[in-house]
């Protein structure tokens, strides 16, 4: 069973949250978004997280006493990799001004797949595919079993967003089968029910699915799917 990775977000401005949250909402990711960095700091120092993310400048603290307050070492995330996100007129500058070597700036005004790419390798997570792909799920009820189809948002390596008003309990197990494009044999398995999506947030309602266990050469097919839905990904940026 994959983790799933905590990720810190200090991010106040909505448009820059809008552009960032869709790269990590999956399956094998939990974001807790806070709009302040001594909001952020007070989590940090309490709970550790897999990544930090931060826009630059913050709403409330100069960037030199977040970094410090981030870094002590009482702090709960202060070895935790940093993300902060910047807008290209401010990198330069920043870069300079940062010695740590747990952090790594990124210009907002990326393209979205190599922004994806440097979050996947920062958090050693799976590459994902958005792609809108039929999975239909076989659940047990009382002895009998039921069929339901949904539609997926995106998918990685680790499991699926789908999109669906009719959602199963929060870790319930349910057996799938993913229809590929132009594939007659499905992907089969069993998934387990990690999350629900925020709508007012991501924008729509459903659920995060992980993988359990996939049979036969399910995996190296989805792989195989994923890599070719997502060109790019594999080039520097």
């Amino acid at each position: 069973m994959s983790t799933v990775k905590q990720i810190l977000v200090a991010i106040a401005s909505d448009s820059v949250f809008t552009q960032f949250e869709p790269l990590m909402t999956r399956s094998d990711l939990s974001i807790t978004r806070v709009r302040s960095g001594q909001h952020a700091l007070t989590l940090a120092r309490n709970l550790k997280s897999d990544l930090v993310v931060c826009q630059h400048p913050l709403s409330d603290l100069g960037f030199t006493e977040f970094h410090s307050g981030l870094r002590l070492s009482d702090c709960a995330s202060c070895h935790s990799p940093l993300l902060v996100l910047t807008r290209d007129d401010r990198l330069d500058a920043l870069v300079d001004s940062l010695d740590d070597e747990d952090a790594q700036m990124f210009c907002l005004d990326l393209a979205p797949e190599q922004l994806e790419k440097a979050l996947n390798e920062i958090i050693g997570v799976a590459t994902r595919a958005r792609s809108r792909l039929l999975v239909e799920t076989r659940v047990d009820c009382h002895g009998e079993a039921t069929s339901r189809v949904f539609q997926t948002t995106n998918i990685s390596e680790s499991g699926f967003l789908l999109r669906s008003s009719s959602l199963l309990p929060i870790g319930s197990r349910t057996k799938f089968a993913l229809t590929l494009p132009e594939h007659e044999d499905q992907i089969l398995g069993i998934a387990e029910v990690a999350r629900y999506t925020e709508p007012e947030t991501e924008g729509f309602e459903g659920m995060a699915m992980r993988l359990i266990r996939v049979e036969g050469e399910g995996r190296a097919r989805l792989a195989e799917f994923i890599n070719g839905q997502t060109p790019g990904l594999d080039k520097p940026p």
